[in-house]
């Protein structure tokens, strides 16, 4: 069964970011919402050369933060896939190839074949306050983001410590393992939903996606953080006596 694989979010980034100056009022009214990254623009210059766009496969995917003069970038790592290229605030565009990734943070990092580069500067954490305000640079002038800091730096637990990918592959299926690691069983079918539009039915089991055994429910999940909205995928499902794909 040949289908592609939902939309959920776009894309997500790495981004610097940086305390400026108390916040003294909080509420703004749309105009100034509108015009408050502008004002941001002399303070962010400096990091915006250390900003780059990551591509994959010449789309453009995420931001990159550039740690070191030759070549080295820091990005969202679950976004990557394909030709990786990168594009500087100047217009210099370079291959890149990954050489980390720490699925904790869902950080990559990248390297181009480039010198004299320039890296960001990073400060340290403890000086930071709530109250202070942030901005997210681009490679443009004006900041993609600007907001107030409501929590000091703090340890991260349980659900809290989750970085959920929201561009990953969405089959909308509800799942359970089956028995002895022999696939997952569909215990429920999302109307309108990739799996339902390529007829999967409720107790099917899935077996195979896309080449790969399945042998329960978090092989599954693992393997669908490989795609992306718009990925074509075949499954080959047990259904009653027959296998279907």
């Amino acid at each position: 069964m040949t289908h592609r694989v939902s939309r959920m979010l776009l894309l997500g980034s790495v981004v610097v970011l940086f305390a400026v100056a108390p916040a003294s009022a909080q509420s703004l009214s749309d105009r100034g919402k509108r015009m408050l990254p502008k004002l941001f623009a002399s303070a962010v210059s400096a990091a915006t050369h250390s900003t780059v766009l990551v591509k994959c496969d010449l789309k453009t995917v995420a931001l990159g933060t550039i740690v070191s003069a030759d070549g080295y970038i820091l990005t969202k790592g679950s976004e990557l896939r394909g030709e990786i290229s990168v594009e500087t605030w100047d217009g210099l565009a370079f291959d890149a190839v990954k050489v980390g990734y720490h699925k904790g943070t869902d950080l990559a990092l990248l390297k181009v074949p480039a010198v004299g580069l320039t890296p960001v500067k990073f400060a340290n954490a403890k000086s930071i306050e709530v109250g202070n305000w942030v901005a997210a640079t681009g490679i443009n002038p004006d900041p993609v983001a600007v907001g107030i800091i409501s929590a000091t730096p703090r340890r991260l637990y349980g659900s809290e410590a989750i970085i959920e990918n929201l561009n990953k592959g969405y089959l909308g299926i509800g799942l359970a393992d089956a028995d002895a690691d022999d696939g997952v069983v569909i215990r429920e079918v999302m109307p309108g939903a990739a799996a339902a539009k390529a007829g999967l039915k409720r107790d099917d089991v899935i077996r195979e996606l896309s080449g790969t055994l399945i042998k329960n429910r978090g092989n599954l999940l693992e393997l669908l953080e490989t795609y992306r909205p718009g990925d074509v995928v075949n499954v080959r499902v047990r259904r009653g006596e027959e296998e279907l794909s």
